[in-house]
């Protein structure tokens, strides 16, 4: 009798095809859910990294401030702006001889940074913008002498300036929060006498977002804290 010619017969090649094929697809399955965690769980912690980030920079400068210029009392806006080791708005001296001065301006900018990928949801991925405007820049620089005048306003904020260098950026994706007035991120709403305690508190108000991105949800991260300048306090 003649034997069995070496190889696979026809039936048992598709057997092997479809177990092989149902392997591959419980893989796959796996990976994505894997993969798709994983992007979420990154997402998450990028959005509360910039929340805090934000709200630690706003507490460390306005909480050793001596000296808010911006806002003034009773006003809000976009900006927060002062300096450390200063005393006044009418000298600009210094609280302390020997002991630098310190400029910092936190401010939101609330279109497109024009060349740049930190603040410009036309790059690098228009459908899934992960640092689309309104963004936070932070400005800060010493001095050993007076501290030194800003020159950021809400059209230079998140570009260089010759005044206080380079900025970081610290959130992207700001939404005004409930109960805030229209475009106001910080507010200072003084005491109705002069030099009220209530004079020296600011407040940030904000939400930093993240867009939908496939099967993931809208992230929000709430961003809504006071803050404290020593005014009249020498280093």
């Amino acid at each position: 009798m003649r034997g069995r010619a070496g190889g696979f017969t026809l039936v048992e090649l598709m057997v092997a095809s479809t177990i092989f094929s149902m392997v591959i697809a419980a893989l796959a399955a796996i990976y994505l859910a894997a993969f798709g965690q994983s992007g979420r769980t990154f997402r998450e912690g990028r959005t509360k990294m910039m929340g805090n980030m934000a709200m630690n920079a706003f507490m460390n400068e306005v909480g050793q401030a001596s000296y808010i210029e911006i806002p003034a009392k009773n006003a809000s806006g976009t900006e927060v702006s002062g300096c450390q080791n200063r005393r006044s708005a009418t000298d600009g001296g210094k609280n302390k001889a020997g002991v630098n001065s310190r400029r910092f301006h936190l401010c939101v900018r609330t279109t497109n940074l024009a060349g740049s990928t930190l603040c410009n949801n036309t790059l690098p991925n228009p459908q899934n913008p992960l640092n689309s405007p309104p963004c936070l820049f932070y400005y800060s620089v010493s001095s050993a002498g007076n501290c030194p005048n800003t020159d950021v306003t809400p059209a230079t904020c998140g570009a260089n300036s010759s005044a206080l260098g380079s900025p970081q950026m610290l959130a992207s994706g700001l939404e005004i929060a409930t109960g805030m007035p229209a475009d106001t991120y910080f507010t200072r709403n003084g005491g109705a006498g002069l030099n009220t305690p209530e004079d020296n508190v600011v407040r940030a108000a904000f939400k930093v977002t993240r867009p939908p991105w496939g099967v993931h949800p809208k992230l929000f991260y709430d961003v809504d804290t006071t803050a404290t300048a020593q005014f009249g306090v020498s280093p």
